[in-house]
């Protein structure tokens, strides 16, 4: 990297001109650096979505309007994925969500779901230059992730899921849900190592990696996924509140799964609003907030004599 952070990728991009057969062979020749920084804070991930879809306006009036072009065959794939409107609450378990995760896996998903993968395999085999910008996106956000463009990845990394690497990697929140469109399962598919649920990774990251947007749009993708727990029995709402999300996204969380305000987490023993007293980068809005609400359910818990007579929900994991 030179004093201002860039790479040969990082300049390779940045100029138009240079064609993707050469943007490849510099990937390939050092995959690490698709997840560098410059000192602008970009990586080469970031700019390969910049130049292709969202370039800046005093780029070449022809590569603007192809990126546009390349947005709204994106768009018009996951045009009814429910991203647009804000989840609802939802009823369930962790046991409906381990059936949804089982019928994913054995391709049993909604019509809907289907609907929409079709017709996003419809609009990338529509488009030559719609095909190449995912070829290579695909491998550079495999490389951004892992480190490497190896395909399979190498055993100790388990099985490459490009919603969960998206995820990761902070990607745009169009390309998260032109992936899931692609790949629906993998919305209900663990990762083998933390068993996390794509909800479960973007809530655990803290707020300097993650941006609102992308919160909601993997929320919104599969709002369910909200009751489910991780490796050790952690829920969604657990991992947001401790690493700092908005008193928003963790508002959501609880309408997609009311029970989790009283719920106990099973690596802390704590509620989540114990979780945001006992967290540093919690804020001072959502610890407000939850200890707020959960003293007004407590309470209506709580008989004339003063004592609970409804049972606070311990943790349900999977694994308990």
């Amino acid at each position: 990297q030179n004093g201002a952070g860039l790479t040969p990728l990082h300049t390779a991009i940045e100029r138009y001109d240079v064609p993707m057969s050469i943007i490849r062979l510099l990937l390939a020749s050092n995959p690490a650096t698709a997840s560098m920084p410059n000192t602008d804070g970009r990586t080469p991930l970031d700019l390969l979505w910049k130049r292709y879809v969202d370039p800046d306006s005093f780029r070449i009036q022809s590569s603007i309007v192809a990126a546009n072009q390349l947005a709204t065959l994106m768009e018009m794939a996951v045009s009814d994925d429910g991203c647009n409107r804000p989840p609802s609450s939802q009823s369930g378990s962790e046991e409906d969500v381990n059936v949804e995760e089982n019928s994913g896996k054995q391709s049993g998903l909604s019509k809907r779901d289907m609907d929409r993968k079709a017709r996003a395999m419809r609009v990338l085999l529509s488009s030559t230059r719609l095909r190449d910008f995912w070829d290579l996106m695909t491998l550079f956000i495999r490389a951004a992730h892992h480190g490497t463009i190896a395909d399979p990845l190498p055993s100790d990394h388990g099985r490459w899921r490009i919603v969960h690497s998206c995820v990761v990697t902070r990607c745009e929140p169009l390309l998260i849900r032109f992936a899931a469109a692609l790949y629906p399962e993998q919305l209900r598919e663990r990762d083998e190592q933390t068993g996390r649920l794509p909800l479960h990774i973007t809530s655990a990251l803290s707020c300097e990696r993650s941006a609102n947007s992308i919160d909601k749009t993997v929320l919104r993708l599969w709002p369910r996924g909200a009751w489910g727990h991780d490796n050790e029995g952690r829920l969604a709402i657990n991992l947001a509140v401790e690493s700092g999300k908005p008193w928003r996204f963790v508002r959501a969380l609880l309408l997609c799964a009311p029970p989790s305000l009283l719920t106990r987490d099973s690596k802390t023993q704590m509620m989540p609003f114990m979780i945001a007293s006992a967290s540093p980068h919690a804020s001072l809005d959502c610890s407000y907030r939850l200890v707020r609400d959960s003293v007004d359910i407590m309470t209506n818990l709580c008989g004339d004599d003063g004592g609970v007579t409804a049972k606070i929900p311990l943790n349900t994991s999977r694994n308990s």
